[in-house]
């Protein structure tokens, strides 16, 4: 800028370094840009600066030389490559969150406890160890959660719940199988592009601007509903960006070309300009509107005279150039075609088909930029976990409603301990019989297994029974009785049928003719 005032004196044969005065940001005087203008250009000829030209400003008595620079807004956001996903050996896991994991591995731990302590007050430890019989409950439980269901309880609690894990292991398993499916099925999708504030707007991103500026006031009045975020100056708005704070960047385009060469403003080097020209703004030098009572038209227009003469010269695009090789560290290797406005690499959208698409309510069309957070608008701009990954809040309900289910079933159980009378309808050493399809030659094997747990059983109840007056029985009631000693002959006389069969099988292979041949 010093530069350009100083080719500017040297053509016009004047000078300025004896007479000016420097300012500091409006800020710290409590103005506004505008108000800051307003007072440099009442108090000398002339302000140095690369004022947007602006309706309201000139109707305020603001008017402006030639512009030197280019103060159109662009957006501008962070390159993001597209990487094969490769071997995740986690990648079992991702249908739930963490906590939901957590939530899963505590409900099976509470399951075999509350099952153990049904069992306790029904009763049917029989001779277990404390650990061999929780080891057998956790089995029980674990195994359930893929749908193994192997509880076989005889009491009415024990029931419920049996009824309750089965529902809850029902719908975890199928929404873990259904999320994992898709999960599987991967495929490469292209980004998505947000390069129009009208996008901004509909996702949600959060859009970076130098606070309290001409271009600061227009997304203001034209986007109202956009995610602003206010920077002090333009370059805490490009490492916003550069960091994952702002998804996108508000930028004069000339302020960019220098920026974007330059390590302190964008260090990583994956800063690009995306999408078309947000809004065409001049900027040049600004003096008051006067009809010659300080000369200010004539000193605008003797500056006119030699900017529009070093613009003829090249003698301008000269001194940018210098200027921006002064920004440039090296760091960062740009190809020459990013300056233009029309990069096709750009891919450039019809803003007047977005924003009469995005007010008409339908969707706007995406195309390269990946949504963070799964397309799920973001607050910051970081990444977010999966969108298909079920989160504990999805899926506490289902949780709730078998621990209150379990409550439901130990409060029973108690109940039932302090009231023998309700035992008539548990089941007690009843197994459910086992029919084998058999042929009709001899079956040579081991006599068929007896369940010991059961004999065990039966002999309790049978020692029960003989002492009636003893401490084991003196509980029941006369109709628990009956039932409990009808089920115990009948479990005797099918072991004994059992028996009867089997032994029949063996004379008949050791009577049958071909008997030598297995010897």
């Amino acid at each position: 800028m010093l530069e350009l005032l100083d080719a500017v004196a040297d053509r016009a044969n004047f000078t300025w370094r004896n007479s000016f005065a420097v300012t500091e940001v409006p800020k710290s005087y409590n103005m506004t840009w505008t108000e800051l203008l307003l007072w440099s250009i009442e108090n000398y000829d002339i302000s140095i600066h690369a004022w947007d030209h602006t309706a309201e400003r000139m109707a305020q008595g603001v008017t402006y030389t030639e512009p030197w620079h280019d103060s159109s807004l662009v957006l501008v956001d962070r390159r993001r490559s597209i990487k094969d996903a490769g071997i995740d050996p986690l990648n079992w896991t991702k249908p739930f969150e963490p906590a939901v994991w957590g939530m899963i591995l505590l409900t099976i731990l509470l399951s075999a406890l509350a099952y153990q302590q049904i069992e306790y007050l029904s009763g049917e430890r029989g001779e277990r160890s404390l650990c061999q019989w929780f080891s057998d409950n956790l089995y029980l439980s674990a195994i359930n959660f893929s749908q193994n269901f192997e509880y076989a309880p005889n009491t009415f609690a024990g029931r419920i719940f049996g009824v309750s894990m089965t529902l809850w292991a029902l719908v975890i398993t199928a929404t873990y199988t259904a999320n994992l499916a898709s999960l599987f099925v991967e495929s490469k999708v292209e980004p998505i592009l947000v390069d129009s504030m009208e996008q901004a707007v509909v996702y949600g991103y959060p859009v970076c601007t130098k606070d309290n500026t001409n271009a600061d006031f227009f997304i203001r009045q034209t986007f109202p509903k956009v995610h602003r975020v206010p920077r002090m100056d333009y370059k805490a708005c490009i490492q916003s960006v550069s960091n994952g704070e702002c998804a996108l960047g508000l930028i004069p385009l000339d302020s960019w070309l220098t920026y974007k060469v330059n390590d302190d403003y964008n260090p990583n080097c994956d800063l690009d300009w995306v999408g078309d020209m947000v809004k065409e703004i001049k900027a040049g030098f600004a003096v008051t509107a006067d009809a010659g009572h300080k000369c200010s038209s004539l000193v605008r227009n003797v500056v006119n005279v030699h900017l529009k003469a070093l613009v003829d010269d090249g003698l301008l695009e000269e001194l940018w150039q210098k200027y921006r090789d002064l920004a440039d560290d090296g760091t960062c290797a740009y190809n020459d075609d990013d300056n233009g406005q029309a990069n096709s690499n750009r891919r450039l959208q019809s803003q007047r088909t977005l924003q009469a698409m995005a007010q008409s309510g339908r969707s706007v069309p995406s195309t390269h930029r990946m949504m963070r957070g799964g397309g799920k608008p973001s607050g910051g701009g970081t990444d977010g976990v999966d969108s298909d990954t079920l989160t504990l809040e999805q899926m506490a309900g289902t949780f709730f409603l078998h621990w209150v289910a379990m409550v439901v079933a130990i409060v029973v159980s108690y109940i039932r301990s302090y009231f023998p009378k309700l035992h008539c309808c548990d089941q007690k050493g009843h197994v459910a019989e086992k029919v084998t399809n058999r042929t009709n030659g001899p079956i040579i094997g081991s006599p068929p297994p007896v369940n010991t747990y059961v004999v065990r059983n039966i002999k309790e109840q049978a020692l029960d029974i003989s002492h009636e007056s003893g401490t084991h029985n003196r509980l029941e009631s006369e109709s628990c009785y009956d039932v409990a000693h009808a089920e115990i002959v009948a479990e005797m006389n099918a072991m004994r049928r059992a028996l009867d069969v089997q032994t029949k099988v063996m004379q008949q292979f050791l009577e049958a003719p071909h008997k030598e041949q297995f010897v």
